[in-house]
């Protein structure tokens, strides 16, 4: 993906390095200039993202490098480093794996017992809302939390519970947990098996292919990148800031779009949803989210 410089801007190195592994140049422009897209699937703008995004998206090709450095390094080390590994740590292993275990326990019966029955603070239990199996209610709005990742659960709730994040209904439940039991709640529903079958929808089939067009591959003139560029391949979710959408109720998906839109939710990294919720049309919203619904959940990448 090519990341197109804002004018009288500069691409830095690391956005430069990322459009050659594509083979797409960038170019420094005021106006929507066409670049070759790769592969022979005709021409794209340079997008006009802010400079937050730009440096943003830079950010994550570099984190995502030095996973692949590492990797690389650490894949094929030589006999002598194995053993001096094995040396190294000798039985430390186990040993933290028996010293964390109840810890691990502990953490899973409260994040349960909180789901289940909340808390004497203030604190719902989850399950009336989100349901037992953890995939939420699509005619509410409520969101599927199975099989979500926990930092990213964990951090909606953190922002909750400070107002970071607006939300009425979650706002006093959130609250009335303490930093230990939101974490602990979000532990619970990340280990939790997602929902065997997707939400669906009643869209039309070509509100769905629409849909699958816009999260595979972006609106290029509106300077809209796809929605797996950042949330995975399939809407899987990456880490703890971009969560997993693919098996996530439409409504939810476009109740966020919207907030994002108007400017209800803010607490995403840099502005990144915001400038892109607010370059779609509502039309294009309702595609979108049709489609993540419409595909199976599958647990969120690490």
């Amino acid at each position: 993906m090519c990341v197109g410089a804002r004018a009288n801007s500069t691409p830095s190195p690391t956005t430069l390095q990322s459009c050659t592994r594509v083979k797409v140049t960038c170019k420094r422009s005021s106006s929507l200039d066409p670049v070759q897209y790769p592969q022979g699937r005709g021409e794209m703008p340079a997008l006009l993202f802010s400079d937050l995004t730009v440096r943003a998206l830079e950010s994550i090709h570099i984190l995502i490098e030095g996973r692949s450095v590492r990797h690389r390094e650490s894949r094929n080390p030589s006999r002598s480093e194995r053993m001096q590994r094995r040396h190294r740590l000798g039985p430390l292993p186990a040993l933290l794996l028996i010293a964390l275990a109840p810890a691990t326990a502990a953490a899973n019966d409260l994040g349960e017992k909180l789901a289940k029955e909340g808390n004497d603070n203030g604190a719902a239990a989850c399950v009336t809302c989100h349901g037992a199996d953890g995939g939420g209610n699509g005619a509410a709005g409520w969101p599927r939390m199975a099989g979500m990742n926990a930092d990213y659960l964990a951090k909606q709730l953190d922002d909750m519970a400070s107002g970071e994040r607006d939300n009425a209904t979650m706002k006093p439940i959130a609250s009335g947990l303490s930093a230990e039991e939101r974490r602990a709640v979000a532990e619970y529903y990340a280990e939790m098996e997602v929902p065997a079958e997707a939400p669906g929808t009643d869209a039309a089939k070509s509100v769905l292919e629409r849909g699958q067009a816009i999260a595979q591959q972006g609106l290029w003139r509106k300077g809209v990148p796809s929605c797996v560029a950042c949330h995975g391949p399939g809407g899987d979710g990456v880490g703890a800031d971009f969560p997993a959408i693919s098996g996530q109720h439409a409504s939810y998906i476009e109740n966020q779009l919207t907030a994002w839109q108007d400017g209800n939710r803010q607490n995403d990294p840099n502005d990144l949803m915001a400038s892109v919720a607010k370059r779609l049309t509502e039309e294009e919203i309702k595609a979108v989210a049709a489609w993540f619904a419409s595909q199976p959940a599958r647990p969120s990448a690490e």
